[in-house]
């Protein structure tokens, strides 16, 4: 029974797994990721193809780093999997909804119940699985929305500086605050304004790049310049709503 309640996870612990060891296997590989970077760059505009070795060094850095902070989260991800204490009310509710199920139609069986078969509603899925279905095609349809309708810089990173300098708030405050006011409630760690500013700027210098690493470039303004550099169109915003901040 328990197998059946977990049945998800288990498969995402598998899907993991084996995505670890194929990008793995990439990384240790250089000759498969000289290849897959080329294939990276011929997928990309023209306009934003490397046009010197500098600048390919420099993208290459950026994208190695990109795929190392994926397998990074993957690995949290497996080890949250791994930990994770099982529920034993949704080991009940699904024992419950197999033991109704069976009753059900051994009383058809007997005619002792009128009428077709119905099963029990939700029957096959536990509470976890329900509640993340539903989670999902939510969190899915608000980021569509949110990624339409707001923009990294102003909407994202300046009011989260601004709460973090401002407000001495920290960044884990920060970062709810501006979810619950852009509406990410109840969305998937994806569609957070954490995730969203992190890659956005595309940190990837750092191998294994986490939230600390963001924490530090605000605390030591090292922010301003990245956020420049990745969103060059918006230099004056950013000098203007930024720069006072640090004094």
């Amino acid at each position: 029974e328990r197998r059946s309640v977990t049945g998800a996870s288990d498969d995402r612990q598998r899907e993991l797994l084996e995505n670890i060891e194929r990008r793995e296997t990439e990384l240790n590989d250089d000759e498969e990721l000289d290849a897959l970077f080329e294939s990276h760059i011929a997928a990309l505009p023209e306009m934003e193809r490397p046009k010197t070795r500098v600048q390919e060094r420099r993208m290459f850095g950026d994208w190695e780093g990109g795929l190392k902070l994926e397998l990074a989260e993957w690995k949290d991800e497996l080890d949250e999997l791994k930990n994770r204490p099982i529920d034993k009310q949704l080991i009940f509710n699904s024992v419950k909804n197999k033991a109704m199920s069976l009753l059900q139609r051994e009383a058809r069986v007997a005619d002792l119940l009128p009428g077709p078969l119905e099963p029990p509603e939700n029957e096959g899925k536990d509470r976890g699985e329900q509640e993340e279905g539903r989670t999902r095609r939510k969190g899915a349809s608000t980021r569509k929305k949110n990624e339409k309708k707001y923009e990294l810089v102003k909407d994202y990173l300046i009011p989260v500086v601004r709460l973090m300098r401002m407000d001495g708030k920290t960044h884990a405050e920060a970062f709810q605050i501006i979810d619950n006011n852009l509406g990410f409630k109840g969305t998937s760690s994806e569609g957070t304004t954490r995730s969203i500013c992190i890659r956005g700027l595309r940190f990837f210098q750092k191998e294994n790049f986490r939230t600390q690493e963001f924490v530090e470039a605000v605390s030591n303004g090292e922010i301003i310049q990245r956020a420049k550099k990745k969103r060059p169109q918006q230099i004056e915003l950013i000098e203007r709503e930024l720069e006072p901040l640090y004094p």
